[in-house]
């Protein structure tokens, strides 16, 4: 969890070289996609081709695509809202919506202020006040933030949402932190989540999901293939779960891992030895239990 503890303190683990060149790449590549949008709005408005300045910032937007999945900023609606603007070629506004987020990833404002979490009045849709409304009505940005990583087997859009949701109407005044929740669906994407992901502080791992990633981005994959030695098929779903939590223990043995299962911890004991799992959850159980482990944690 952030806090000023011997945690933050330990000697560099051999993931740290992955994560920092990709919070650099992250970093670079959003300063180049603000770069391209005010070119974009340059070049429409003196009438100048925009051809070559569009091939670059595809180039540029699609792995971002990718990356940001993994990560709880900027979200879904700013997404949504940055590739619209794109389709319509509103440029104006995708250099505004690009623009903001490039500040507040590269200066960390979005841990601490609202402002950088709405899209604005241009360009935005009724669907993104929606999406957004239950973050402002609960949130509490002027705590320490971190990120909650969830590993899920094929959760839809509309469940994500609303798992997120229900986490943030479990946050009380007395809480020391404010957290956000990031959904993966499968084995890679848990550890691309940790690796890419400097704000994640803990994972909760879900009962039986796959093992491949959603994505064959080639980035990603040099990532998988520097942290990553299993292979697809090397082992049952049911034992992805913990065979997950050992793995993320080599990458950052810092982080706490609780795992959800839906048969018999007795059953399970016997593989339940990696020891960075904090606690494990037995089925549905009352998310204010896990939102206060988390807290504990």
């Amino acid at each position: 969890m952030p806090t000023q503890s011997s945690k933050t303190s330990k000697s560099p683990s051999r993931y740290s070289v992955g994560m920092f060149s990709a919070g650099e790449a992250r970093c670079d590549r959003w300063q180049e996609l603000a770069h391209a949008g005010q070119t974009l709005v340059a070049q429409s408005s003196s009438g100048s081709s925009t051809k070559e300045t569009l091939a670059t910032v595809e180039a540029l937007l699609a792995p971002l695509s990718a990356m940001e999945t993994f990560r709880a900023y900027p979200g879904e609606a700013m997404m949504s809202a940055l590739k619209d603007a794109l389709s319509r070629r509103d440029y104006s506004s995708f250099s505004r919506i690009t623009n903001r987020i490039a500040k507040a990833i590269i200066t960390g404002s979005y841990r601490r202020s609202a402002n950088a979490w709405k899209v604005g009045e241009e360009g935005e849709k009724e669907g993104n006040d929606r999406l957004m409304k239950d973050y402002f009505d609960t949130g509490d940005l002027t705590k320490p933030y971190f990120e909650v990583l969830i590993v899920s087997d094929d959760p839809t859009p509309e469940q994500v949402r609303q798992s997120r949701a229900e986490l943030r109407q479990l946050r009380r005044p007395e809480d020391p932190f404010v957290y956000e929740a990031v959904t993966v669906p499968s084995f890679e994407d848990g550890i691309l989540g940790v690796v890419l992901n400097a704000d994640v502080q803990a994972v909760v791992i879900r009962d039986n999901f796959r093992f491949k990633s959603q994505f064959d981005a080639p980035l990603l994959r040099t990532y998988l293939q520097q942290h990553l030695s299993l292979e697809p098929g090397s082992m049952e779903p049911k034992n992805h779960g913990v065979a997950l939590a050992r793995a993320i223990r080599k990458i950052r043995p810092e982080l706490d891992v609780y795992l959800i299962i839906d048969g018999a911890v007795e059953k399970m004991a016997s593989h339940l030895d990696s020891k960075n799992i904090r606690r494990v959850f037995y089925g549905i159980e009352d998310l204010m239990e896990i939102h206060l482990a988390l807290m504990e944690g």
